[in-house]
């Protein structure tokens, strides 16, 4: 279900999404099932070039032992956010807070902040970048986590940052370049890199 006011200047919209997935199968004269169930409210209010959007979304995930994240986590996560848009560029701040709970009783917290900007191209095409700093509070058994609970945030504080690019080159080609890093104070720092050319015929 999606249901949306079109935002207009100097307006307020509402976007309400509710997903639910199943997945059922039969292995071994045995019944294995994964539930995936997510609702989310969104609200933002325009004014000019400014907007302030706020959010809360509440998830389920229940899932047989079979599979790696199995068990039963249960949670929400509500944010706000302050953007800005002028000319061809857009910058936003928003801040998030995440509670999730894992049976039998291991609990996460996730606070963090996000700044994002992005330029866009009418002719060329889109460059973005984003950093999110978090902090994370795990009550409970903090063996094993499932990356549904922690939200695939490891560690007790730490950093994700995107730089992104989709440039077009003539009118029959585009180059797409991604280049991600994540970094906390349990893990080593990961960089991955990818590129994609894309020719159309």
């Amino acid at each position: 279900m999606d249901a949306r006011l079109l935002p207009f200047e100097k307006s307020y919209f509402i976007n309400i999404t509710a997903r639910e997935i199943i997945e059922k199968r039969f292995i071994n004269s045995t019944d294995i099932n994964k539930t995936d169930r997510i609702a989310k409210l969104e609200l933002r209010e325009v004014s000019g070039n400014f907007y302030f959007g706020q959010s809360y979304e509440a998830f389920l995930y229940n899932r047989d032992s079979y599979f790696s994240n199995g068990g039963k986590i249960n949670g929400f996560e509500t944010g706000i956010s302050i953007g800005i848009n002028k000319n061809s560029y857009e910058y936003v701040l928003r801040t998030n807070y995440r509670k999730a709970n894992a049976s039998p009783n291991t609990k996460s917290e996730i606070y963090n902040l996000i700044l994002e900007s992005n330029f866009r191209s009418k002719k060329r095409g889109k460059l973005s970048s984003s950093l999110e700093l978090y902090s994370q509070k795990i009550n409970g058994d903090a063996g094993t986590l499932s990356y549904k609970l922690i939200d695939n945030k490891m560690g007790t504080k730490g950093a994700i940052w995107k730089l992104a690019a989709n440039y077009s080159i003539a009118k029959l080609y585009r180059l797409k370049l991604t280049m991600t890093g994540k970094h906390s104070d349990e893990r080593k720092p990961v960089v991955v890199f990818r590129g994609e050319f894309v020719a159309k015929f």
